[in-house]
């Protein structure tokens, strides 16, 4: 994170300029020369070694004040003058599925806990008690996982099955949709950027900033958000997730919440909240390495691969991010490359709701080698 500030020291770290002053004052004070070898000398810098090591600790610990330093507990503390507290780890939630083996005359109750799993264990149980009417055999209801973290997330429809707690009448159990919202405790830098932008929810959310503050705060996870005003009282909020995934409904629906809590949202606002809208590029391109380089073509096209899915990742990490070729020329030509022709994609302006997502078609060839 980078708010264009210089960097700063309470105290100078010189160590040349420490050890000849440190030196000095020592011939000094014995009235006799110092040479190199000399036990005074080798006593001397031994000692200078803790004096800058303590220095060094003086800094950091200087530089645990400041929001742009802080880390760990410190920037807790930090975060507490601002009244932020920091996100723990959530956990994943899906939709389940249940059937019956026959429909009732009378409402059936799926209790609240009720436990599911995949083949390999992993468990769900669902949030709230569940009343199954009359007559009707198939019902959805929430359920989280029961491990907090990133790893209840990804879990496919379907895969979902195995009925841990049966009730009467039970046939199957299946999830519906993809398990998501699950994160791990929120990082520095997703805090200290919250922190940040803390000041704008002393008002309510009326402007963009405010918006983006309360959107951040409902997962540890959202890293970037977009808000836009398409038409007087209507606000439109984008939030995007980690490594360019779009937010599940049940991310949707807890921003929805969030941000139109009447100590949020202004009485004159219309909120919409809304999934980025995904455009799909391939990629198609060539290269060239000079003559000199052609002992290295092997080297040089690994890091050409690298550069490749690095740029596809950045082309990804926020919304709006116009689909740029240039970069990747950048990239590649620092890789090693002399020469880039890309094919495809070609330059596209994104929209605010709009991300840039690799549709998985890829081609890269090296041409040969060329003089300069």
């Amino acid at each position: 994170m980078s708010w264009d500030l210089k960097d700063i020291d309470y105290v100078d770290i010189d160590v040349e300029g420490i050890e000849d002053e440190a030196l000095q004052e020592l011939a000094t004070r014995l009235n006799k020369d110092i040479y190199p070898a000399s036990p005074e000398r080798i006593h001397a810098l031994t000692l200078v070694d803790l004096l800058i090591l303590e220095r060094e600790m003086i800094n950091d610990t200087g530089k645990q004040t400041l929001l742009a330093y802080a880390r760990g507990d410190y920037l807790d503390h930090i975060g507490l003058l601002m009244d932020e507290k920091r996100l723990e780890a959530s956990t994943a939630r899906t939709s389940l599925k249940f059937t019956m083996s026959t429909p009732l005359s009378y409402v059936n109750i799926i209790p609240k806990g009720t436990r599911a799993k995949t083949g390999e264990g992993l468990m769900f149980r669902t949030l709230e008690e569940v009343h199954i009417p009359a007559g009707v055999t198939e019902i959805e209801t929430i359920a989280e996982s029961e491990i907090v973290g990133i790893k209840g997330n990804g879990i496919a429809p379907g895969e979902i099955k195995i009925i841990v707690d049966v009730f009467p009448y039970f046939q199957s159990v299946v999830n519906t949709t993809e398990s998501t919202g699950g994160a791990e405790r929120e990082t520095d830098d997703h805090f200290r950027q919250r922190i940040h932008e803390a000041p704008e929810k002393f008002s309510t959310a009326g402007p963009d900033g405010a918006y983006i503050y309360h959107t951040r705060g409902v997962n540890p996870d959202i890293v970037d958000v977009s808000v836009h005003s398409p038409e007087p009282g209507v606000v439109d909020i984008v939030p995007l997730m980690a490594g360019g995934n779009l937010p599940s409904e049940e991310i949707i629906e807890k921003v929805k919440e969030v941000v139109n809590d009447r100590k949020v949202r202004p009485l004159t606002d219309k909120v919409q909240v809304k999934k980025p809208k995904a455009v799909n590029y391939s990629l198609d391109l060539s290269y060239y390495v000079s003559v000199e380089d052609k002992l290295f073509t092997s080297e040089i096209a690994k890091r050409v691969d690298e550069e490749v899915r690095d740029w596809i990742e950045w082309q990804k990490e926020r919304l709006g991010r116009d689909i740029n070729p240039d970069k990747l020329i950048e990239r590649l030509i620092r890789a090693g490359a002399k020469r880039v022709n890309i094919v495809s994609p070609e330059f596209k302006v994104l929209a605010y709701d709009e991300i840039a997502v690799h549709d998985g078609q890829k081609k890269i060839e090296f041409k040969g080698v060329e003089d300069e």
